[in-house]
């Protein structure tokens, strides 16, 4: 998995968690180094570091310097930088400690990569079945075969409810979208609460409404994140008023007339706010105004 990061160019040791010492036993200089000279990690080529490391922009200027042609792909003004100036360009990125993935250690990433997306495949399958239960089952199996340990306070394995509730949700927002399109959609937001954000909705999806299929699946996942947590709420009995935030950037002139007044928890509107007029859809969130001592 970590190899995989450096399928391209990387500087250092990127953002280094404590999960990641956890699960291999070392910090990230001695997991690098321990990689480097086993020959699984390699300096990274002159002109790949050179598109790594500058904007298309800084290249350009580079080669208008040396009165170079600056038209072309972004590997292409890498290419021509390093044939017309090679030793500046090797000076340019010598300190830039940027590593690639070797022969091997690409073949490495490659396989875990396969039964990665495999298990994506299956978990897919099962949502598409509705079957929510061996969706979760494969993300977990998968993620214990990796070894990274269970993080205090922090959910790193999904939860079956959250999963679940994807099909049983109906936020009004989304009244108007045909039950084809609807099932994707709800498809997409249960591989969003398995930890798989990289499932695309069908190009061809259309949701029938003014909200596109990115943000209608987002009313999903906040119907079910937003309503798991008034649930609790309700049932525990430590809150008896909420309140309704809005988005920072600016929320449309429904949603901004929820904001000015406490609810009592029973007579709070369905949030997402089915007359919000944002076109990412609403992005209200529902916080606790009052905690019951006791």
């Amino acid at each position: 998995m970590l190899l995989g990061s450096f399928s391209r160019a990387r500087s250092g040791t990127g953002h280094w968690g404590d999960e990641w010492t956890a699960a291999l036993g070392e910090n990230a200089k001695e997991a690098l180094r321990r990689f480097v000279d086993t020959g699984l990690l390699a300096p990274c080529p002159v002109q790949e570091a050179l598109s790594f490391a500058f904007s298309s922009a800084q290249l350009q200027q580079m080669l208008r310097e040396r009165g170079l042609k600056v038209s072309g792909r972004k590997d292409e003004l890498s290419e021509r930088l390093y044939r017309a100036d090679s030793a500046a360009m090797e000076e340019a990125v010598a300190k830039m400690n940027l590593l690639k993935c070797s022969e091997s250690g690409q073949q490495l990433a490659s396989e875990f990569l396969v039964r990665r997306d495999e298990m994506q495949r299956t978990a897919l399958a099962a949502l598409r079945e509705r079957n929510p239960g061996l969706a979760c089952q494969v993300v977990c199996e998968f993620q214990d075969a990796l070894g990274f340990p269970e993080v205090p306070m922090f959910r790193t394995r999904p939860d079956l409810a959250d999963v679940s509730n994807v099909f049983s949700v109906s936020p009004r927002i989304l009244a108007g979208v045909n039950t084809e399109a609807l099932e994707h959609l709800r498809v997409a937001g249960g591989m969003a609460f398995l930890g798989l954000r990289g499932h695309r909705l069908p190009e061809s999806l259309e949701t029938g409404i003014r909200l596109a299929g990115p943000a209608a699946v987002n009313m999903i996942i906040a119907a079910v994140q937003i309503g798991r947590n008034v649930e609790s709420w309700r049932r525990l009995g430590l809150v008896r008023t909420v309140k309704i935030l809005c988005s920072a950037d600016g929320p449309c002139a429904a949603c901004a007339g929820l904001r000015s007044r406490i609810w009592p928890i029973n007579e709070l509107p369905e949030i997402p706010y089915e007359h919000c007029t944002s076109p990412q859809g609403c992005r209200c969130v529902v916080c606790a105004a009052d905690l019951i001592e006791g």
